[in-house]
């Protein structure tokens, strides 16, 4: 659980640099993908 939460907070963090110089339509697909591997792990 430790890690997947900082996986998640990991993931938040990337997603907010790249969202700064990606499009926010790839932004969106990273965060879509984030929560989908939540559930996996």
């Amino acid at each position: 659980d430790v890690n997947a939460a900082k996986n998640i907070l990991a993931a938040g963090l990337a997603v907010n640099v790249c969202g700064a110089t990606v499009r926010p339509e790839q932004s969106k697909s990273v965060k879509a993908g984030a929560m989908k591997q939540k559930p996996k792990s």
